[in-house]
């Protein structure tokens, strides 16, 4: 079962198979796991849902506090680049430059 999006309603949430879920959020990543999965290389995982749709997963965003979240699927490069980032967490800013490659 292949999924493009999280399930966000009730109704798509109970078809759902029973049994280990992958969540992907990249094509690359969604081609590896899906010829694995078409092999039947992994005969427990019942469902592919990507992710890569959501809003908001790919934001830098600082809250009240001042506290920065990153979300989930935030790139090396994006942090790299954040002003954000760079003014409140330099280090991070060149850890992601020196680890990231063109994304």
């Amino acid at each position: 079962m292949f999924w493009n999006c999280w399930p966000n309603t009730p109704e798509r949430r109970a078809s759902l198979p029973e049994g280990p879920i992958y969540c992907f959020c990249n094509m690359a990543q969604f081609k590896l796991y899906k010829l694995g999965f078409d092999r039947g290389q992994r005969p427990d995982v019942t469902a592919l849902i990507d992710v890569s749709r959501l809003e908001g997963l790919d934001e830098i965003r600082l809250d009240e506090q001042g506290w920065i979240h990153l979300g989930p699927l935030v790139t090396h490069n994006q942090c790299a680049g954040s002003e954000r980032i760079v003014e409140r967490a330099f280090a991070l800013a060149q850890a992601c430059w020196q680890v990231g490659a063109p994304q």
